[in-house]
């Protein structure tokens, strides 16, 4: 009977979030931006250096991918950035079936590609995201593609490399998922068990830091599921809250 009740109560919960997702994902179809626009605003948070060009992802009325050639100002992620260019729609896929870049970017909710004409920015005093540009510079100063895409999840392969490992079926590999994040956690685990007694303390710390990937990973859908699922299976075991496996996974799920 106790059973019969938490299920009803998973599933009113599932209905409810599902129902919560339908509307925002009915009310997000549309744009804030048009054409016709010529000016952004917005805090960077997601930042890419290529060879002609760096891009940047700006949270502003909406997610815009913004790109500035010959760029003479270099911000990090967390500055917040005024630009005057020109908006476009992404491309299709030029062949068919083959990689649709409009659709990829609309799964990431962004509409729009911005190229920069004039650009001014404001740095960012937050010391979370101080302390995420140090790491990515970290990373980045070794110049190892394959370590910054298992670290960060950032895809900088080149597209020939890349369509090889779609081929061959191993392209997720390169994303980082719960693979990843459950061989991270084991040796966490392995590590503060001989550092520190308390299990509880071994759990937190460890959430601690599962929280900031995902900010470090710009909060993946892969990383927050199974960073959530070491969590709240660990919230579980420490306050005994008695939860199966499977409750927790169906509530991360939603």
């Amino acid at each position: 009977m106790e059973y019969l009740k938490k299920l009803n109560l998973i599933l009113l919960f599932s209905i409810l979030i599902i129902s919560i997702s339908l509307i925002r994902l009915k009310i997000n179809t549309k744009s804030l931006y048009n054409l016709e626009d010529t000016y952004i605003e917005g805090k960077i948070i997601e930042k890419r250096i290529y060879k002609n060009r760096i891009s940047f992802t700006v949270k502003g009325k909406e997610k815009i991918l913004v790109n500035c050639y010959e760029c003479e100002i270099n911000p990090n992620i967390g500055d917040y950035i005024k630009a005057t260019g020109i908006f476009k729609i992404p491309n299709k896929n030029t062949v068919l079936y083959l990689f649709n870049y409009q659709n990829y970017l609309k799964s990431k909710k962004i509409n729009y590609i911005f190229t920069v004409e004039n650009i001014e920015y404001t740095k960012s005093n937050n010391f979370l995201y101080k302390l995420k540009n140090k790491i990515i510079d970290r990373i980045n100063s070794i110049n190892n593609t394959y370590l910054n895409t298992f670290i960060l999840g950032v895809n900088e392969l080149d597209d020939e490399i890349y369509s090889v490992y779609q081929n061959n079926g191993t392209s997720h590999l390169f994303a980082v998922s719960g693979m990843h994040i459950s061989l991270l956690t084991s040796i966490l685990v392995f590590i503060l068990n001989r550092l520190i007694k308390n299990k509880k303390i071994v759990y937190i710390l460890i959430s601690i830091f599962l929280i900031f990937y995902m900010f470090l990973t710009n909060f993946s859908p892969s990383v927050i599921r199974s960073s959530l699922l070491f969590i709240g299976i660990s919230f579980n075991k420490i306050f005994k809250l008695n939860f199966k496996t499977l409750d927790i996974l169906l509530i991360i799920l939603d």
